[in-house]
């Protein structure tokens, strides 16, 4: 059998659900906030871009690597592990041929 308290708990807390549920329809369906919202996104967004562009125009000033100078890095790591797989490819080829070269000289 439930508490007395646990139904009243219950039953503010579906009330609070549907008071937020209210709120928040009234909240969205308002145009200017969502004009308003949209603004302060784009301005943030601006903001971050110019910000970002300073730290790395800092970060480059005092010789430092950026964010960008590690994933260029990155990149170019993983282009010259791809190379150095294919020239293993290419050297277990030229090995196994070697082999069979070896073995047909031996024969």
């Amino acid at each position: 059998m439930p508490f007395k308290h646990d139904v009243v708990v219950k039953r503010i807390a579906d009330r609070g659900e549907e008071l937020i549920g209210k709120i928040t329809n009234q909240v969205l369906g308002n145009e200017k906030f969502l004009a308003a919202l949209q603004i302060i996104i784009t301005q943030a967004l601006a903001t971050k871009s110019k910000v970002d562009k300073n730290v790395q125009h800092a970060l480059s000033s005092l010789n430092l690597p950026s964010t960008a100078d590690f994933e260029k890095i990155g990149q170019k790591i993983g282009d010259l592990e791809e190379m150095l797989d294919g020239i293993s490819d290419r050297l277990k080829a030229v090995e196994k041929k070697l082999d069979r070269f070896a073995e047909k000289k031996d024969s």
